[in-house]
C-alpha cells in the first residue's frame, strides 16, 4: 500500500530531536548459537557442462510467453551445452494459485529433507521462494547450500574482486565463503524534478546525514510551499546495522538508531494522509493511459504538486522515465542510512544445492549468469528495472530493460505468442490497436540524462551494508504455523498505534533471540 503524506509537526519534533541523539544503546549479548559448519569441497576443475541439471525458477520467469531475460540467459546456456539435459522445477506464482504452490513447495520440501531436490536455486524476494526458503540466512549457515566460492574460482568468477558493488556479496558469506551469490539488488531512492527542487530550497547537503535528515528537508519545504512527499517502502529495512544478526547472535530491536527509524516509521504512517491521495490517483489514472501510475507521479513532479517520489529503484524507474520525458531536470537522489552510506538489498540470488549431484553443470550455470554479459540483459531476473551486482553492467542493464520494455512482446506478437497465450490463458490474444500502441509508449517515457545515470552510479560506490531478505515480511518467521507472521503482525499493530514501541521490543526480542538458538 502507497502512504502519501503530509508530515505534520509532531513529525518535525521527533526528527529534530533524533538529529540531536548520537549516542547508541545496546542491547545484552549472548554466546552464539552453535551452527553446522558445511565440509569444504575439494577444489574442483572446470570441467565441460554434461548430464543432467535441475533449476528453480518460479513459473512466472520459466515461460516462454513472457520471455524473461533470466529464462533467456538459461536457454542459451543450452545451446552452447546440449549436452546438458536442463529441467525446471517451476512452483506456480501468484495468490490465484495458492494450493497448487503449497502443493509443490511441500513436495520440494521432502525432497530437500530426503538428499535431493534441484541443483541449482535462482530465487527472489516473491511467494514461492520465501515458502521454500524463510529465512536464508539460517539456510546458508545450517548446510543447505554448497560453498560456492572454489567453483566460481574453476569458472574464472572471483567474487571477491571489485567489479562487484561493496558489501553485495559479503552478504552471503559465512567465514568468507559464499554460499549465496547475490545477482541483483535495490535500494532507497528519491526521484524529484529539479526545477521544483531548487524552487523549495531542499538542501542536499543538510539531507546527506542520513534517512531522518533528508525527510526533514522534505517537511521544511512542505512547510514552505505546500509540496507533499510521497513515500513507499518501509524505512526499517534500510538501516545499515541489521535488525537480527547472525554473526554476533544478537537482536538490535533496542539498539538507538533502530528505535529512531521506528519511530520515524510510524510518524509518517500516522500522520499521513494517504486515503486522499490515493483517490486523488484513481481519479487521475483513469485517464492516464495503460502504465497508469507512472504518468500520474511523473506529471505531479513535473508541475511542482509533489517534491519526491521516494521508494526502491526498481519501483520508481517507470515514473523516472515518464518524469525524464517531461523535463531534461529529472533526478534521483539516495539517501544515507544511519551511517552515511547506502544500504542494499538483495533481490535475486543463486544457490548450488548442497544435495547436488552434478554441481560442475549448476556451477558452470551460475557462473554464465555472472558473466557480463548475463548480467546486462536487464531487469535480472525480476519484473521491475533491479541493478545487478557487476558494476560495468549497470547501465547496460538500464538500457537492455528499456528497449524491452519499449518493444514488449503484446505489441506485435508472433503467430507462434498468440498460440501460446492460448494455450496458457485459455482465451484468444486480443490486438492492440495503433492508438493504444502509442498510448503505451507515450506513457513509458524515455531514458534518464547520462549524467543522472552516471550520478547514481557515483552513489552507489557509497554502499557499506547489504541484506540478504527484509526483516519484516520477506524473512524471519517465528511461526509454528504456516502462514501465521507474528512478526508482521506485531509490526503492524505498532504502525497502526494499537501498542508502544518499547512493547514491540518486549514482546518481540526473546522470540527472535530464542529463534537464533533454534
Amino acid at each position: 500500500m502507497k502512504i502519501l503524506p503530509k508530515i505534520s509537526f509532531s513529525l518535525l519534533y521527533f526528527l529534530l530531536a533524533a538529529c540531536m541523539l548520537t549516542a547508541c544503546a545496546n542491547t545484552a549479548g549472548f554466546p552464539q548459537a552453535a551452527m553446522p559448519v558445511p565440509a569444504e569441497p575439494a577444489m574442483p576443475q572446470a570441467q565441460e557442462p554434461a548430464g543432467d541439471l535441475t533449476v528453480y525458477l518460479e513459473a512466472s520467469f520459466a515461460n516462454p510467453l513472457s520471455d524473461h531475460p533470466v529464462y533467456r540467459r538459461i536457454l542459451d546456456f543450452k545451446k552452447k551445452y546440449p549436452q546438458v539435459n536442463l529441467t525446471f522445477a517451476s512452483p506456480s506464482g501468484g495468490l490465484s494459485d495458492y494450493e497448487a504452490r503449497e502443493a509443490e513447495i511441500t513436495r520440494l520440501n521432502a525432497e530437500l529433507l530426503a538428499g535431493g531436490g534441484p541443483d541449482l536455486f535462482l530465487m527472489g524476494q516473491r511467494l514461492t521462494s520465501c515458502n521454500l526458503f524463510p529465512d536464508l540466512q539460517k539456510s546458508m549457515r545450517n548446510g543447505a547450500f554448497l560453498n560456492c566460492t572454489p567453483w566460481m574460482n574453476a569458472y574464472g568468477i572471483h567474487l571477491a574482486g571489485n567489479d562487484y558493488w561493496p558489501c553485495l556479496m559479503q552478504a552471503g558469506q559465512v567465514d568468507g565463503n559464499q554460499y549465496i551469490v547475490p545477482l541483483s539488488f535495490d535500494f532507497l531512492a528519491a526521484l524529484a524534478d529539479g526545477g521544483t527542487l531548487s524552487e523549495c530550497g531542499f538542501s542536499q547537503k543538510s539531507a546527506e546525514k542520513d534517512t531522518q535528515s533528508f525527510l526533514l528537508q522534505c517537511f521544511q519545504a512542505y512547510q514552505k510551499t505546500g509540496t507533499t512527499t510521497n513515500l513507499e517502502e518501509d524505512l526499517s529495512v534500510y538501516l545499515a546495522q541489521p535488525l537480527l544478526d547472525y554473526n554476533s547472535g544478537t537482536v538490535h530491536l533496542g539498539d538507538e538508531a533502530v528505535r529512531n527509524m521506528l519511530e520515524l516509521n510510524r510518524n509518517v504512517h500516522t500522520n499521513a494522509d494517504w486515503i486522499q491521495g490515493m483517490a486523488d490517483f484513481l481519479q487521475e489514472s483513469r485517464n492516464s493511459g495503460m502504465q497508469g501510475f507512472a504518468p500520474c507521479e511523473a506529471r505531479r513532479l513535473h508541475d511542482g504538486k509533489r517534491l519526491f517520489e521516494i521508494g526502491p529503484y526498481s519501483g520508481i524507474a517507470s515514473s523516472a522515465w515518464a518524469l525524464s520525458a517531461l523535463s531534461d531536470q529529472a533526478q534521483i537522489l539516495v539517501p544515507s542510512n544511519e551511517k552515511g552510506g547506502v544500504t542494499a538489498l538483495v533481490k535475486s540470488c543463486g544457490m548450488i544445492n548442497a544435495n547436488t549431484q552434478n554441481a560442475n553443470a549448476a556451477a558452470a550455470l551460475l557462473a554464465w549468469l555472472l558473466e557480463e554479459d548475463g548480467q546486462s540483459m536487464g531487469a535480472w531476473p525480476g519484473t521491475l528495472l533491479q541493478a545487478p551486482v557487476l558494476k560495468s553492467a549497470f547501465l547496460p542493464s538500464a538500457a537492455a530493460y528499456y528497449e524491452r520494455q519499449k518493444n514488449i512482446w503484446w505489441l506485435s506478437p508472433t503467430p507462434e505468442q498468440k498460440q501460446l497465450f492460448k494455450k496458457q490463458t485459455g482465451n484468444d490474444f486480443i490486438e492492440k490497436n495503433d492508438s493504444e500502441k502509442q498510448e503505451y509508449l507515450q506513457c513509458l517515457g524515455q531514458p534518464l540524462s547520462k549524467e543522472c545515470m552516471q550520478a547514481l552510479l557515483h552513489r552507489l560506490e557509497k554502499i557499506n551494508a547489504a541484506h540478504l531478505q527484509s526483516f519484516w515480511y520477506d524473512s524471519v518467521s517465528t511461526a509454528q504455523t504456516a502462514g501465521d507472521m507474528p512478526l508482521s503482525q506485531v509490526y503492524q499493530s505498532y504502525l497502526n498505534g494499537d501498542i508502544e514501541l518499547d512493547e514491540l521490543i518486549r514482546t518481540l526480542t526473546p522470540l527472535l533471540e530464542l529463534y537464533l538458538y533454534e
